[in-house]
């Protein structure tokens, strides 16, 4: 039998992560703007902590710093349950967003709209080596200058 953190595989393969609004199946990718677990009638997001780690790829954000702040927070305890089961949802605010988080297995949950507003408070990655391209552009420039 194989494990996965001591979880057997084949419970791995037949957890159904459910959306606590309509209680229907999340499907993988099926989110607003990034990879997750979306839910097809409410629009809801799931993203797993891996997948809120993956932001960092392509968005300047840096995850270890949104856990900490988020675990700091006081916790405003909701009614509903985490979408893989294991746990209570907390709402909570971060980068002038609102989303429920799970204190469990730190996945969050986005109501229809959510995610692309947490999204939009960070810059592309691009972005960022666009203005460090600008910025030795500028120092090579001013380089030149110095050396007329």
């Amino acid at each position: 039998m194989y494990y996965l953190i001591g979880i057997p595989r084949e419970f791995i393969r037949k957890q159904r992560m459910q959306c606590y609004q309509c209680n229907v199946k999340l499907e993988y990718d099926l989110t607003e703007v990034h990879t997750g677990y979306g839910c097809s009638q409410c629009h809801g997001a799931f993203l797993p902590a891996k997948f809120l780690k993956a932001i960092g790829t392509v968005k300047e954000f840096d995850y270890m710093a949104f856990v900490g702040q988020v675990q700091s927070q006081v916790k405003e305890t909701t009614a509903l349950s985490c979408p893989t089961g294991c746990g209570q949802l907390h709402r909570h605010f971060f980068e002038n967003s609102h989303f429920s988080y799970c204190h469990t297995c730190f996945g969050a949950w986005f109501k229809q709209g959510e995610l692309k507003d947490f999204l939009n408070n960070f810059r592309d990655n691009r972005d960022i080596r666009v203005l460090n391209t600008a910025d030795k552009i500028n120092g090579l420039d001013l380089l030149f200058d110095l050396l007329k």
